[in-house]
């Protein structure tokens, strides 16, 4: 088995059905995996289907955030930095 992270920016409709197929093949026995996080580039509240994919991966696997949008336009960097939920 092979443990893999799964990075998305969580845009669209899209982006969530690729997780859950991927997520129903692991559950399946198709793919022999286990995602071990989800990197996911947008925060909570910034769009339905980015707070579909925190929905998802809560209490299964670690989340970790990082908006490279808000780092851009953030003053104090410190603010930004990837945060793990």
């Amino acid at each position: 088995m092979i443990n893999f992270g799964w990075w998305t920016t969580g845009r669209d409709k899209a982006a969530v059905e690729l997780l859950n197929t991927a997520i129903e093949a692991i559950e399946g026995g198709r793919i022999r995996g286990k995602i071990a996080y989800i990197f996911l580039s947008r925060d909570k509240g910034e769009s339905i289907y980015s707070d579909d994919i925190i929905e998802i991966a809560k209490g299964e696997r670690p989340l970790l955030f990082y908006n490279p949008f808000a780092a851009s336009v953030a003053k104090d960097t410190s603010s930004t930095s990837c945060a793990v939920h």
